[in-house]
């Protein structure tokens, strides 16, 4: 086995990703992200260890290995203020709209209390049998009655992390229409960037379709 074949091994609460030549760390528990620039290459092969990075990882983050993981071109993502998707659909039911607002209201008081390893608990021990996992015409109204619904009656409320807070109130939504619906963190650096966003059926429904290719992910639940 070659060292770059190498799994990363960490606790349950931490995720590492590449970004070209920067590692990314993201500690679920103290929900913060650390990036450690131009230690990539070097780590990752083992070539020319670094004592900074591995003092790090190893000691603060107790990590022990890493397998690499080949990016993008940084120049191919623009950052942006983030904006809610467009549907079709521009009006929604009462309930819906009721639906939606709860479920917002519980995902930001959930990330404020937990932060980003309270959306992977919660998801975690959920059945997913007899889900719809492909996006049939059905389920593609069903998904855009729920955007529309949330886009309703985000606005009726503050954010601290917009787009976390709306694909996290999604997939919830999603679950509760019988749909397995992903919630994707990915990020960049050089600016720091991080982004959420939902895949139904491996495609982004609320975002950028190419958002895998712009940034890398670091986070799936």
């Amino acid at each position: 086995m070659q060292w770059t074949d190498v799994m990363l091994i960490t606790p349950d609460t931490l995720r590492i990703a590449c970004f070209n030549k920067d590692l990314v760390v993201l500690d679920l528990l103290q929900d913060e992200y650390t990036v450690l620039e131009n230690s990539a290459d070097s780590f990752l092969t083992f070539k020319i260890p670094d004592p900074d990075v591995e003092a790090f990882l190893n000691g603060e983050k107790n990590c022990h290995y890493l397998h690499t993981d080949n990016h993008n071109d940084p120049e191919s993502f623009l950052d942006v203020r983030w904006m809610k998707p467009q549907v079709t659909i521009t009006s929604s039911p009462a309930l819906a709209r009721i639906s939606a607002l709860r479920a917002i209201l519980y995902c930001r008081k959930s990330l404020r209390r937990g932060g980003m390893m309270a959306v992977k608990r919660n998801f975690s021990e959920i059945q997913t049998t007899g889900y719809e996992t492909e996006i049939t015409p059905e389920v593609s109204v069903r998904i855009k009655e729920e955007i529309a619904a949330l886009n309703s009656v985000f606005d009726l409320i503050a954010h601290d992390n917009p787009c976390l807070v709306y694909s996290y109130a999604l997939k919830q939504r999603l679950f509760a229409r019988k749909i397995c619906a992903t919630l994707v963190i990915g990020v960049r650096t050089r600016p720091f960037y991080s982004h959420a966003w939902v895949e139904v059926d491996n495609t982004v429904i609320s975002d950028d379709p190419d958002l895998r290719k712009k940034t890398s992910v670091i986070l799936e639940c």
